[in-house]
């Protein structure tokens, strides 16, 4: 499942270098900025990059590239992983942050969309495909789901952030009866 878009992660460097060039007014950079995941903090000068782990499967080639922002361009040494299967690193300077997104990139994971009013990251039972309980494998409809709603124009500017998960038994691991969808 490709997630990244190479071209996207261009076009915010140069939003970066025009916002600190005064080129971009604040409020239309926001918008950018939260669109590639990318969140300021109550610290002046740093944000947090929340990272997509669509259905919360990550392999060691993409956690080793966590690990690389996580040295190089953090100013803390811990990352927090969230209930969406999100994982956040903090304390990330501005400037940093499309070298960031490029690591990032190389080992296929995205921030698109992973802040603001957008479909957050989708959700999934973290035994999706090996759960004895299982009715269904729901990683297939998982992967399709991430697949069409990533960077979808309907998805751009909704009114709120919404939230899917997928469950494959009455365990309802991924808590689906308390998302959006």
């Amino acid at each position: 499942m490709k997630l990244t878009n190479s071209e996207e992660i261009d076009r915010f460097s140069a939003a970066v270098d025009a916002y600190f060039n005064l080129q971009i007014d604040a409020d239309r950079f926001t918008a950018m900025r939260l669109q590639q995941g990318v969140y300021g903090q109550r610290q002046e000068g740093v944000n947090m990059i929340r990272v997509k782990v669509p259905g919360g499967s990550i392999s060691p080639v993409q956690l080793e590239a966590i690990a690389e922002v996580l040295d190089n361009y953090s100013q803390t040494e811990e990352v927090h992983i969230t209930t969406r299967q999100d994982i956040q690193i903090h304390s990330v300077p501005l400037q940093d942050s499309p070298a960031s997104l490029r690591i990032l990139e190389g080992a296929g994971l995205t921030t698109r969309e992973a802040c603001g009013n957008t479909i957050r990251n989708i959700t999934a039972c973290p035994m999706a495909g090996v759960c004895p309980k299982e009715h269904v494998d729901v990683t297939t409809h998982l992967e399709g789901a991430v697949l069409h709603f990533l960077r979808n124009p309907l998805n751009q500017q909704m009114p709120r952030k919404m939230k899917i998960s997928f469950s494959g038994c009455e365990a309802d691991c991924a808590q689906a009866m308390i998302h959006d969808v």
